[in-house]
């Protein structure tokens, strides 16, 4: 179950967009290839320039905002309440019963905080280790207002059913509203960059990841081999083609946006999950309390979150891991190390999960 967010518009990916976004990609992976310190530096610029469409784009929603338009689909009444729910209504837009708009809401905040782990994984490039935790916080803090302001601004501009009604991204038709003959356009521009700034950094995040693994050798070595750029080729070649093989899968999606940010949410929660567990069990040991509470309460968040994105998409995931799980095993024979008996156990569990998601996908039963 994908939580959609769409009201039905999204369809799979024309094969000559996903043509275009190979290209984009592979020009990416060679350009982190070249060196990940100059392609953070390109990251860099692409940041400013977004950051600055942001900027413009709250503060001319913020000028433009009625706060009768707001108040009037924020408290609604009866009736208002069923149109919203597509249960009456001419101009009805079906968004589901409450459970489902919850789970909704709840899924896209998880999606729009990922990468907010972002400094800390690079955190062995930094100058000042100090900075790694200010970086994530203020990370976290320009997020968070930029989300609240670009999800509410609107809905003070044009009725929420106009905006519910939109296709993506709809705040270039908001924008458009709000400053004709330039507003989409400049928005357009804006989300381009965005886009490819945030394609870039997720092209240097699991690439340093999987390096830091290599030379913890949960890795083969040559995913940690450095080219004389000082950039590991190899890793970003191997991601690169698995990337390559998720986007084309999105050809015979029914919804490929929800899908890929559903199926991208609740692998990366699923880790977070795994990372605030032994988070928790560390500060048990160390008996640290306030740190025990942080981790229980986060702990709780990810798996709720992670159940909630969908026991569908939870099984799919598990076939992305059977890879690492070769690779891993793969890395312990390079150090003449055999398998325990909890990770066999372990990978056994994640392949059977797997190769049932398989057959449901096969029958039906589960659609992507």
């Amino acid at each position: 179950m994908a939580i959609s967010t769409s009201h039905g518009r999204s369809t799979a990916i024309p094969i000559p967009c996903l043509i275009f976004a190979s290209f984009v990609m592979w020009g990416i992976t060679l350009l982190v290839i070249r060196g990940i310190e100059s392609a953070s530096f390109v990251n860099a610029c692409v940041m400013v320039a977004k950051i600055l469409g942001i900027v413009v784009f709250v503060a001319f929603a913020a000028m433009s905002f009625n706060a009768g338009i707001f108040t009037a689909d924020f408290w609604g009444n009866v009736y208002n309440n069923l149109v919203e729910s597509g249960q009456a209504g001419a101009d009805a837009v079906a968004l589901g019963t409450m459970p489902e708009q919850v789970i909704g809401c709840f899924v896209i905040i998880m999606w729009a905080f990922i990468g907010i782990e972002g400094a800390t994984v690079l955190s062995s490039r930094a100058r000042d280790k100090k900075h790694v935790a200010t970086a994530t916080i203020f990370g976290l803090l320009i997020l968070l207002v930029a989300y609240v302001c670009m999800a509410l601004l609107p809905y003070g501009v044009m009725p929420f059913q106009d905006v519910a009604a939109m296709s993506y991204p709809a705040a270039t038709y908001v924008f458009e509203q709000i400053v004709p003959g330039f507003g989409g356009g400049f928005l357009s521009v804006v989300i381009i960059f965005a886009i490819l700034g945030s394609w870039l950094s997720f092209t240097i995040l699991p690439v340093e990841t999987a390096q830091e693994m290599a030379e913890d050798k949960l890795l083969p070595a040559y995913w940690g081999k450095l080219n004389k750029y000082k950039s590991p080729y190899i890793g970003l070649i191997i991601v690169g083609i698995c990337t390559q093989v998720v986007v084309v899968t999105l050809i015979v999606s029914e919804d490929a946006y929800n899908f890929a940010f559903s199926m991208c949410t609740v692998a990366i929660v699923f880790t977070w999950a795994l990372a605030a567990a032994y988070n928790l069990k560390y500060s048990i040991e160390k008996k640290t309390v306030s740190q025990v509470v942080i981790a229980a309460v986060a702990v709780l968040f990810f798996v709720v979150g992670t159940i909630l994105n969908g026991w569908d998409l939870l099984m799919l995931t598990c076939v992305g891991y059977l890879p690492g799980f070769v690779l891993y095993y793969l890395a312990r024979k390079q150090q003449g190390k055999e398998l325990s008996k909890g990770e066999i156990v372990t990978i056994v569990i994640f392949a059977i999960i797997a190769a049932a998601a398989l057959s449901l996908v096969g029958i039906g039963t589960i659609t992507i």
